[in-house]
């Protein structure tokens, strides 16, 4: 038996709150979110649809169905968290871009065919990030697929 050192990866893991899927009857009608990245790019446009009979979204990316390569399946998610956050770049000759992932910002959070403004909070690299309502309670998901969009803030999301 190996003697293990150092701290485990999951001592201080919290989990994120889960909830069930809302009743059909109790889904909102909120179908169709989508935005671009930056000005004049619409092949990296997204747009996420809601199928209220299964309750998932489905990604679209440049017009076109987003399909998983290994499965073959268009990507779907149980909830789409879309969180803004500060852009910097480009910070070299292939123009990638670095996002400010600690700290704090703004953020929509879409589940059950309805729309929840929030906010995440990250207090450091390597601490879970987490989403708050207005009313400054932790937001429960929905079990499955969990999606997380960052766009640069000030973005616009159209729903």
């Amino acid at each position: 038996k190996t003697k293990r050192t150092g701290d485990e990866w999951d001592e201080e893991f919290r989990s994120w709150l889960f909830k069930e899927d809302a009743k059909s009857d109790q889904r909102g009608e909120v179908n169709d979110i989508s935005f671009s990245f930056w000005k004049n790019t619409n092949n990296y446009g997204v747009n996420w649809q809601y199928d209220k009979e299964k309750n998932i979204y489905r990604r679209f990316n440049g017009g076109k169905e987003h399909i998983d390569f290994r499965t073959q399946e268009q990507l779907t998610a149980k909830t789409v968290a879309i969180l803004f956050m500060a852009e910097r770049g480009s910070v070299d000759e292939h123009k990638h871009l670095l996002y400010e992932t600690v700290g704090d910002g703004q953020a929509l959070i879409f589940q059950d065919g309805q729309v929840e403004k929030a906010s995440w909070e990250k207090p450091s690299r390597a601490s879970r990030t987490r989403f708050f309502n207005v009313s400054d309670e932790e937001i429960s998901f929905n079990r499955g697929q969990i999606w997380m969009e960052i766009v640069p803030a000030g973005n616009k999301i159209k729903y």
